[in-house]
This record gives C-alpha cells, structure tokens and sequence, in this order.
C-alpha cells in the first residue's frame, strides 16, 4: 500500500486529470470545482422522543456529481492535492454560520482507528485546518480544536441498516476528551443520516450542556 507520505509525490508525477469529468492539466476543474451549492438546515436527532432538533447544520454541497467524485478520489484515492479545493468548498459552508468579524472553535470528529490504519493521516481535520485559512473566512477568527472527541467504543457496521438505526447506532460511541470553548462547529467530512455527527454533539453536551454548538461537513449524501 502507498503511504500517507508518498502520496503528494506520487501526484507530482502522474499525469493530471479531473477526477470527474476527465479534462487534462488538473486533479478537480474550475468547472467542476464550481458546480457545488452549499446549503442549510438542522440536525437530526437520534431520539425520535426528544425536542425538535435544534442544532444547525451546514454543508458544501450535495454528494452526488462532482463533489462526489473529488471527495472520493481524496478519501478512497489517496489524491491529496485536492486538499486546498475541498476546503474551499467546507470555509463557503461555514461561512454561512459565522458572521464577518465572528470567531468560532471547530471541533473535527475523532478519526477511527482502522481509518488511520487504512489511510495514514487524519483527513478530517487537515480540512478544517485547511479550510480555517481559507480567503472565504479571512475576516473571521477560526480555532481548529483537534483531540477534544475520542471514540469509547467501534461503531457497529451500518450496511442493511435503515435511516432511524444509522442515526441511533452510533449513540454512546463518543466521549468529550476535554472542554472546548463557545461558539462551536463540529466538522465531519460527509453527513448522512446525521448520526455522527450527532453522536459528537451529545458527547460534547454531556461536558457541556450549554455550549452554543452548529454543526458543518463538506458534503451531504442522501440516506433511503
């Protein structure tokens, strides 16, 4: 397997092609790059019982197309060059939750043990550190808090599961690993059924129940 460490070399030395539409010269085109439409909305909560969700939750883009593909071809293909464009598409995001002037802590979802065996590098949060240098989010003060959520338990696999049990099987998975200051933004990098990322909000709740908290991922795919 080609490491972490090899894999900005080996980009170096391959010809470049969209990773979507297939023009040459490039990892990701303008064209496709632009394509993506960030959008808004709430958070799911994992307890149909509970209040109405009130957490906010912003994404890049849709993850179907071109977004799609680039996320794939940086997660699965090892194309890290496409760092700097896909935090672009994560600052855009966020841009809609802090005001110009506003400062906020993004707290990055914990990485899995067998994605760091798999991948080598934590792919969450060099986005949010990438994307809190961002020219979108230059009149803001953005805070990467790595190391605040750990994982207490695996999370069992969600393949054959529906969209209630994909939102609830991650319940109780995550701990605070220590406090984070307010306002907050807790950062995946694709949501789903929510239940991740809602997994990381209750966990920072039960440290700090009245922390000011949103919630951000670069992508969002569809959950049947």
């Amino acid at each position: 397997m080609t490491s972490g460490f090899w894999l900005p070399v080996t980009d170096l030395a391959l010809p470049k092609h969209c990773c979507h539409c297939g023009v040459r010269g490039t990892w990701w085109c303008r064209r496709c790059c632009e394509s993506t439409e960030p959008g808004m909305g709430v958070l799911p909560s994992a307890d149909p019982r509970g209040p109405t969700p009130t957490v906010p939750l912003v994404w890049g883009g849709q993850h179907t197309g071109a977004l799609r593909s680039a996320v794939l071809a940086f997660k699965l293909g090892g194309r890290l060059a496409l760092l700097d464009d896909l935090a672009g598409v994560l600052a855009v995001a966020l841009a809609q939750l802090i005001p110009v002037g506003g400062r906020i802590h993004l707290v990055t979802v914990p990485l899995r043990r067998s994605s760091r065996r798999r991948r080598g590098i934590d792919i969450v949060s060099r986005l949010a550190a990438r994307a809190g240098e961002h020219p979108v989010l230059a009149d803001r003060r953005i805070h990467v808090r790595g190391g605040a959520l750990s994982w207490v338990r695996p999370i069992p696999e969600q393949v054959g599961r529906d969209r209630r049990q994909r939102l609830r099987n991650p319940t109780g998975a995550m701990r605070a690993a220590r406090p984070t200051l307010p306002p907050a933004v807790v950062v995946d990098d694709v949501v789903s059924s929510g239940g991740t990322l809602g997994e990381a909000v209750r966990a920072i709740r039960v440290l700090q129940p009245d922390l000011p908290l949103a919630a951000a991922a670069l992508s969002r795919a569809p959950v049947a």
